[in-house]
Order: C-alpha cells, then structure tokens, then sequence
C-alpha cells in the first residue's frame, strides 16, 4: 500500500498491529537511531525480516524552498537508504533527487538531520509506544525532570559538556607536556641556530667552490676549443698535402713492386751464389792442401837455407881464422904454401856459389809463398763476402717469409692484421663477458667494425686515424675499462698495451651533423657498425676531416 503525505500535518490511524509503529520506527532506523528507540529489539539484526539476510529502508525527505540544504547538489529532494544485515552491520546511502549517491558517510546524515532539525532521540519529537506508557505510568518528578531533560536536549548537553572537561583536562596535560617539550626545542633549535650560522660560510664556500668550478668548467671548454681550432687548422694544412701523400704513396707502390722484382732477383742470385759456393767447395779443398804443400816446401827450403847460411858462416870463420894462421905462417916462415892456399880459396868460392845458388831458390819459394798468401787471402775474402750476402740475402729471406706468414694468416682471421696476440685478447673478452664481468660487452678493435665505402681512401683514413685509434678498444664505463686492462696485461705484451676509450654506450645512434666542409669525413667515407652509439668515438671521428 502507497500513500502519499501532504503538505503541514499528516495523521497515520489504524487498529492496533496495522503497523503505525512500524512505520515509526522504520523512520527512526532510516535517518540513524539505534536499535532499542524502537523499543522492537536490541540489536539491527532483529529488525530483518525471517528467512532473509538483508533489509534495507527508504526514507525521502522533502528538500525545497529557501530552507533546502545545498539545493544545487542534491535537487529537490534528499533520499536516505540504510541497509541492515543479518551479522549486525549497516551502511548508509545518501542519494539526490535523481537517485545519484552523493554520499556513504554517517556526518553527512547527521548534517542533514541537524539543518532541517531532525531528533530521531528526542521524545518530544518522536514519542513511540513504550515512552508513551513509561511517560504515562511514571508520574514521579525525577521521571518527569528526566523526560524533561532528554526533550530539551539538556541531558545530551549534559553529556557533551562532561566530555569536553574531560577533553579539556587532557589537552591541559597534553599543553603542559608539550609546553616543556617546547622548552627543551627552544633550547634545540637555539643550538640548531648556532650550528646553522656556523654553517652558513661553509654554504658560501661550497656556493663559491661551485662557481669556481663552473669557470673552471667552461675555462677547460674554451681551451678545448682551442685546440679544436688549432686540430682543423692543421687537418686543413694536411688536406692541402694530402694530394702530395696520395703520390709519394703511389711511388711506394711502385718502389714496392720494384722491390718484390729486386726480391726475387735476390732470391735468383742467393741460390746462384749457393750453387756456385757448393761448386767452388772442392777447388777450396784443392787449394787448402796445395797451400799446405807449399807450407811443407817452404818450410824444407828454410830449414836448409838455415843450415845453408850457418855452414857459410862456418866457413867465413874458417876462412878468416885461415886467413890469420896463413899470414902468421908467411910471416914465421919464407915457406911456399901458395898451392895449398889456391885449394883453399878454391873451396872457398865453391860454397860461396853454392850459398848463392841456395840463396836464390829461397827468394824464389819466399816469392811462391808469397804469391800463395796472397791468393789464399783472396779466396778467403771472396769466401767471407760470399757469406756475409748469404746472411743478407737469408734475413731477407726470413723477413719476407714473416710479412707473408702474417699476409696468410690475416687471409684467415682479419685480427690477425693488428697484432698476432689480439685474436687471443678478444677471445679472452668473450669469455670474460659470457661470466657476467662486463657492464657491457668491450667493443674492438676498431679497425676491425671499420669498412671504406672506397678503398682509394685506405692510407688517408689510417694516417688520419692512428694505429692506436684502430687497434683501441671502447669500453662502457671505468669499471669495464678496469677488467679490460686485467685481461689485456695477460695477454699482451707490457709495451704493445692497446688503448682504451671509455665512454657511455647508447641503444640509438647519435645525431651527427652535416659536414659544411667540401672534404669529406672519416665517418663519411667509412661504415662502422657500433662508432655511431658511442659518443666519444664520434665526435672524435667528426673532427678526423
């Protein structure tokens, strides 16, 4: 059954159970009133119907005129809807006119009850069945001043104002606590200021070391300027002689070819030399034991010039001491011994003629021998040049046969080009990487992510560049920079340590600008597959023109 209220006063009759209570306190439990108002239970839970878990109740309340409370939000009228649950709980859902919730608060209820006046508590209000009776049974004052204590809201009053001593009292202890905490943080923050004063000139000196260090910054940006001015000057005096370089190495390919000509013509004239050397071994053989031969000759022949001049010389003292004896004996004696003395000087010339004869066959073998020294002396200077242009043509030899092992080798492994240990270094990268040593992966060497969009620009790009550019490493951060340099010590030599460049990777490839020069780049005459993501190699490459 629906029935519409009027306007003013509206009466609700009926026999007794029709359910006016019901309606009565279907509205008190609507707009907040506990249970045992109701004077139907003690609990929400019991005022659910049988057999079902959850009631809800509707109350719509009339929100127009100059009195409406915030008319703009909720319209013309204010729905108020509680739901009950059979576990004791409720929850409160304030609707506007068009049925839009605005609020599921419990102070929002409150605030509409106390605007329009509402007191669901009050018995002078909302007067049900059993304060009715209690109200007239009791006739007693103390009943009579209680019921007038609980209609005027004084009882209330008298509840709140109990409170708020109780409030007060605490928040008097609470002021008196925080009035010695205050206290001890005046003391605090008097201390605090103390330090901040004293800290305050070590703030203009931290400012002032930051501005220093700004100029400092910008001092080293323009001196790095400067010397970026001065690299393109002297790159553009390098371009200007580079058609000069581009000829002389046009020339070293020329004398170069010469030389693999002049090489293998050595080559010719070692093997002849060989053959010749192994050729002339037995006539060696052959003049080694003449010369011998005419060692032992020679030899002989002293030995009997020696005995030949000591029996001169014998016979030049006989003949003297014969001499003497011969003129003592004229001289003692008138005898004829003229015959005997012709026998004597007879002899006499007989071994000097023989002296003589002995004295020029040992001129003539000193003359042999002589001669014999002097060949034996050319044959063994012949011999020494011969093998001192055996040991060049063989270094020769031995340095072409490295240069072309290293040619075959970097046939197969292009890292072989930059140094024989480098395949070995990069290997050992690899490995160190696949552990988890690196932040990122080192890249490198350069020379070998480098490709020419022509090879006429090969010599220029590698002059320009550097052997230590191309045969560099980049490496992500210090810390990739200091595993790299433990590897590298393992494997490379201490004087042929590569160089490093460390700088951020980055996933996208930097911007680099239009060159405005009409000689062209390094970067633009060259492919490098990682040079454009790190910044340091770019730029450096940029300015490489």
């Amino acid at each position: 059954m629906v029935r519409r209220f009027k306007e003013h006063i509206n009466f609700v009759m009926g026999l007794n159970g029709s359910g006016k209570s019901s309606i009565l306190a279907a509205l008190t439990v609507a707009l907040g009133s506990r249970a045992g108002i109701t004077s139907r239970g003690h609990s929400l839970k019991s005022l659910i119907k049988n057999g079902k878990r959850v009631g809800e109740v509707t109350v719509t309340l009339r929100n127009c005129g100059i009195d409406a409370f915030r008319h703009d939000l909720y319209g013309d009228s204010i729905i108020v809807k509680r739901k009950l649950t059979l576990e004791g709980g409720s929850s409160y859902r304030i609707c506007a006119a068009d049925n839009r919730v605005v609020s599921t608060k419990r102070e929002e209820l409150d605030m509409i009850l106390d605007y329009f006046n509402i007191q669901v508590d009050n018995p002078v209000i909302i007067l049900n069945q059993q304060a009715s009776k209690e109200f007239m049974v009791s006739n007693t004052p103390k009943d009579m001043y209680r019921f007038f204590m609980r209609a005027t809201l004084l009882e209330q009053l008298l509840k709140e104002y109990q409170e708020a001593i109780e409030s007060k009292r605490i928040v008097q202890a609470e002021l008196k606590k925080k009035q010695q905490e205050l206290d001890l943080m005046k003391e605090e923050v008097q201390s605090y200021q103390r330090a901040y004063n004293a800290c305050s000139s070590v703030d203009e000196l931290k400012s002032k070391i930051t501005r220093l260090k700004e100029e400092m910054a910008w001092a080293l940006v323009f001196e790095k300027k400067k010397l970026v001015e001065n690299v393109i000057k002297e790159l553009k005096a390098e371009e200007s002689k580079r058609p000069k370089f581009v000829q002389k190495v046009e020339e070293c390919q020329k004398k170069y070819q010469e030389k693999q000509q002049e090489h293998s013509r050595l080559e010719d004239e070692l093997k002849n030399a060989s053959e010749e050397a192994i050729e002339l071994q037995p006539q060696l053989a052959n003049k080694k034991s003449t010369v011998d031969t005419y060692r032992r000759t020679v030899k002989i022949a002293t030995d009997d010039l020696r005995r030949a001049q000591n029996n001169l010389n014998r016979l030049f003292a006989d003949r003297d001491h014969i001499q003497k004896r011969v003129d003592e004996l004229c001289n003692t004696a008138e005898i004829d011994y003229t015959a005997h003395r012709r026998e004597r000087e007879q002899k006499i010339s007989e071994l000097e003629e023989h002296a003589q004869k002995l004295s020029a066959e040992s001129g003539t073998v000193e003359l042999s021998i002589e001669g014999t020294r002097k060949v034996i002396a050319s044959e063994r200077q012949r011999r020494s040049d011969l093998q001192l242009e055996e040991q060049n043509l063989r270094r020769r030899i031995a340095d072409a046969g490295s240069k072309l092992q290293k040619l075959e080798s970097s046939r197969t492994s292009d890292l072989c080009r930059f140094s024989p240990w480098m395949p070995t270094l990069v290997k050992r990268i690899d490995e160190a990487h696949r552990k988890g040593r690196f932040h990122q992966k080192p890249r490198g060497p350069v020379g070998a992510h480098m490709k020419l969009t022509d090879s006429r620009w090969a010599v220029a790009v590698e002059k320009c560049v550097g052997s230590g550019v191309l045969c560099g490493f980049c490496v992500n951060d210090f810390h990739d920079e200091k595993v790299f340099e433990e590897i590298a010590k393992q494997v490379c030599p201490a004087h042929r340590m590569p160089n490093t460049m460390t700088s951020k990777f980055f996933d996208q490839v930097h911007n680099v600008p239009k060159n405005p020069n009409k000689f062209p780049t390094v970067l633009e005459v060259s492919i490098c597959r990682f040079c454009r993501n790190v910044r340091h190699l770019t730029t450096e490459l940029e300015v490489l023109s």
